[in-house]
């Protein structure tokens, strides 16, 4: 399949992009948890987490990223977190591509399981996450906020 998006790790001139997106709000609001942390926290070496940017393959315009977190080796899991950054590249196949490259690129480094936690009406994530395969196996009741359910998705091996 040629894809219109590639993966590249993050450095730390990056993470100015990630700090950007999520000062918007509606970014802010569909994500899963990162209300309070900071890239600090983020640049912070671990063995347990990768941050990939999504570059456009037609001019290297980055797009989004990736971030493979609560890595285990041992268990072969591993949990996905994605964001599109800019309302204009939402909705245009970008994220179920990149979704594709770093589930393929972790299944064949022998994870077995892959999974995302996402809101539930977060919809259009939704519909993303389920066009590469991943299956809704759980909801986390009033998780967000005490006002927000979300769904627990894995990636069928």
């Amino acid at each position: 399949m040629d894809y219109r998006v590639r993966l590249c790790r993050a450095e730390q001139g990056d993470l100015d992009y990630i700090e950007a997106w999520l000062q918007d709000p509606d970014v802010r609001f569909k994500m899963v948890g990162k209300d309070e942390e900071t890239t600090a926290v983020w640049t912070s070496s671990s063995e347990r987490r990768e941050i990939y940017m999504i570059l456009r393959n037609c001019d290297d315009r980055t797009i989004g990223y990736i971030e493979v977190a609560d890595m285990n080796v041992t268990w072969g899991r591993a949990e996905i977190k994605m964001c599109i950054g800019s309302g204009d590249d939402r909705g245009q196949g970008y994220g179920p591509e990149a979704l594709e490259l770093v589930t393929t690129t972790l299944k064949e480094r022998g994870f077995r399981s892959i999974y995302l936690r996402v809101l539930t009406e977060n919809e259009p994530a939704v519909r993303c996450y389920e066009k590469v395969g991943f299956v809704k196996t759980g909801i986390l009741r009033d998780h967000r906020l005490g006002d927000s359910d979300i769904f627990l998705m894995e990636y069928p091996n």
